[in-house]
């Protein structure tokens, strides 16, 4: 799913924060074929890092803050839910 982390929602603004703010974002003075692929570098380094926090989080099985047996097999998110659920 593509997210450009809009910061507003008036049309006539022009690009969202998202693209305006980032490294590679997308100009006025660009054309349409142009900001397509400045766009698409941005997704593709937005799901990279998404990618490797999931990697990370995946991997990561020891929770210190929890002391349930599902601890070593679930993300963080989940046995946060669980934790608070038991207790």
């Amino acid at each position: 799913m593509r997210h450009f982390d809009t910061s507003h929602s008036s049309a006539h603004e022009g690009t969202n924060h998202g693209l305006k703010s980032h490294s590679a974002g997308v100009q006025a003075m660009m054309d349409v074929d142009l900001s397509a692929q400045t766009m698409n570098t941005q997704t593709n380094i937005r799901v990279a890092e998404c990618e490797e926090f999931i990697f990370h989080d995946a991997t990561r099985t020891h929770k210190k803050w929890s002391n349930l047996p599902t601890a070593p097999y679930t993300v963080t998110v989940a046995e946060g839910l669980i934790n608070h659920m038991m207790s």
